[in-house]
């Protein structure tokens, strides 16, 4: 009986995530809920998590009724994916029942279809407390290994890791390295995806209309501004609250 029956079209992001899992643990567990899909892998030394997770809006059908959570070879994983590599879509099912995970890959023209069968074990999941997954960060893989390689790090050790809106940075009790945020081209690629009259503000600058009143210049009142000074206005706070919101304040004078 199918416990679950999801199908995603483009699996290369997934497949290109199982690759780099593969190198750091030899099974993970896989979990999935109403509203995602997860991989996570440990990794024994250094001690790491790494965490994949899609949500449904990255599967094309997604019918879960509830939570399940299994433990899978990563490489015969990888290696299903790999074989079914040239399908369009493929779909998984879980077999609750006999403990197996089914991949289903359709073929295109006259192709045989692809399938593989791979067996499930016992979760062995880790409690990784409260995640907020509305705030993250991206890191280069190339930063991650100097890290984790210039780092003292020894058996029963832990890293604290502190994000702000302009760096990252990753302690331990003798030694600390620092990563800085590159903010500015970012925030201007968000501003001009945001709204283009954010953008023609951030780019050409915004300057409040002004109105001259018994001889001294004064800002126009909101109320007496006609479209075009309205419409400028508003780009210039929406432009301001992305700044505010994504940027630390420490690094707003750059």
């Amino acid at each position: 009986m199918a416990m679950f029956l999801v199908r995603l079209k483009d699996f290369d992001p997934l497949f290109d995530a199982t690759s780099r899992l593969a190198q750091i643990a030899r099974e993970a567990d896989i979990k999935f809920t109403p509203l995602f899909f997860s991989i996570i892998a440990s990794n024994r030394s250094p001690r790491f998590v790494a965490y994949l997770q899609m949500t449904h809006h990255c599967f094309i059908n997604y019918k879960v009724d509830n939570d399940h959570t299994s433990r899978i070879s990563l490489e015969s994983f990888h290696d299903a994916l790999l074989d079914g590599g040239a399908s369009p879509s493929m779909t998984i099912h879980l077999l609750a029942n006999i403990k197996q995970l089914i991949l289903r890959f359709e073929s295109s023209s006259h192709a045989p279809k692809v399938h593989h069968e791979l067996s499930l074990t016992p979760s062995q999941e880790e409690d990784l407390g409260e995640v907020d997954y509305a705030k993250f960060f991206s890191i280069d893989s190339k930063d991650l290994r100097r890290v984790i390689r210039n780092l003292p790090i020894f058996h029963g050790d832990s890293i604290c890791v502190t994000a702000t809106g302009s760096q990252v940075k990753f302690s331990i009790a003798s030694k600390e390295i620092v990563l800085t945020k590159e903010w500015k081209p970012h925030m201007i690629f968000f501003i001009k995806k945001l709204d283009v009259k954010a953008l023609r503000a951030l780019v050409a600058g915004y300057e409040p209309p002004i109105v001259t009143i018994d001889g001294v210049s004064v800002p126009k009142p909101e109320v007496n501004l006609i479209e075009a000074e309205e419409q400028a206005s508003v780009g210039n706070a929406r432009a301001l609250n992305a700044i505010f919101k994504g940027v630390d304040l420490t690094c707003t004078n750059l």
